[in-house]
């Protein structure tokens, strides 16, 4: 009941948030306000939707979790790249790693970087100044090897009668006032669900003033040399350094929502391309030139007999080359194989931006 009391809590602001501001910007807008004004607005929108989808996305990966929606596939995970890689995205060069260069850990390799990234977010939110490290050193137990992993911080430091307590969910030390802006409570809950799915034990040294180290251990991967199995890590996103789109890009947008579709063709007319966007399958097949597109975005649940996976068959069917993208709150595990199967993209709500663009730009070089 707490947890649902306090998701129920923690929800309602941003979402109070977003709606005074947007009416906010309804008012500036009518009245003719200045641009500085105008912009502090969609500052504030933006800050407040960032809020509501980092918690919606937490507490989606607690319901995940708890209901083991992703099985766990061990392979020999290389932990040198992984931690650099959570490095290099903590950003501000505050992140340093110190790990030999040989160290290869048996486990699941996504739910490993999910417990690394938390831990991470974690100490550079309660570290204002100073530096993380991310430290690998070698364990031996009789004649298993084994290799510690610590995340190490200079912040504020958890005193002892709070330890047990920041694993907890929605438990957070020092923001009795529940500002969204210093997360949610959720990180460390889920770092716990993580390593009890992988069978380890997160343990934690601390003292306040004197920053915190989480620790636990992997079973070292025998055989194995520093080139390991490893998700290929995602280049920096750089919105500056993005290449255009096609301008006249022709998009077909099928999506039941009228909010969404609504964003969505704002969006798309904002970066000069051109949305064709239907409610459901049986209309996009009967009025849009298929032949035409060059790209689209299928919700996969959508009304009548045909969902988003059948109507993507037939535009692929009747436009070979088309760009085409499942949309979904709920992609699992067989979508994502069936869009790699068919060359399409499968992108979870909620979509950001630069993964639309990421998709359209591959269609940006057809005829």
């Amino acid at each position: 009941m707490r947890f649902f009391s306090a998701a129920n809590h923690d929800l309602r602001q941003p979402v109070m948030a977003i709606g005074l501001q947007a009416e906010v910007l309804r008012q500036q807008l009518d009245t003719g306000a200045d641009a500085s004004a105008v912009q502090h607005t969609v500052v504030s929108l933006a800050r407040a939707q960032q809020a509501l989808e980092g918690l919606t996305n937490q507490l989606l990966e607690i319901g995940r979790i708890e209901a083991a929606v992703d099985p766990l596939r061990p392979v020999a995970v290389a932990l040198a790249p992984l931690l650099q890689d959570l490095a290099r995205q903590a950003g501000n060069g505050r992140v340093t790693v110190r790990c030999p260069a040989g160290a290869v850990a048996w486990t699941d390799a996504v739910s490993l970087r999910r417990v690394l990234a938390n831990l991470v977010d974690n100490a550079v939110k309660f570290t204002p100044r100073g530096r993380v490290l991310l430290a690998v050193r070698a364990r031996h137990r009789g004649t298993e090897r084994a290799w510690r992993v610590e995340v190490r911080d200079s912040g504020i430091g958890i005193a002892a009668d709070s330890q047990e307590r920041v694993f907890n969910d929605f438990e957070q030390i020092g923001n009795a006032e529940r500002n969204l802006q210093h997360g949610h409570g959720l990180g460390l809950a889920i770092v716990r669900r993580l390593a009890a799915q992988l069978g380890i034990e997160v343990s934690l040294r601390s003292a306040p003033g004197r920053g915190s180290v989480f620790g636990f251990e992997l079973p070292a991967a025998q055989g194995y040399g520093a080139a390991a199995l490893l998700p290929a890590p995602l280049p920096p996103h750089n919105p500056e350094a993005a290449p255009a789109l096609r301008p006249g890009l022709a998009v077909l947008v099928v999506e039941d929502n009228a909010v969404v579709a609504d964003s969505l063709y704002a969006l798309l007319r904002q970066w000069e391309v051109s949305p064709r966007v239907y409610a459901s399958a049986a209309e996009a097949l009967a009025l849009a030139d298929l032949r035409a597109l060059d790209a689209a975005l299928c919700d996969i649940r959508l009304p009548g007999a045909l969902d988003g996976i059948a109507l993507a068959e037939r535009l692929q069917a009747q436009n070979p080359a088309l760009t085409i993208a499942l949309i979904s709150a709920d992609i699992n595990e067989a979508t994502q194989r069936l869009a790699t199967e068919r060359g399409w993209h499968a992108l979870r709500k909620p979509v950001q931006p630069e993964e639309l663009r990421g998709v359209l730009l591959r269609a940006r070089q057809r005829p």
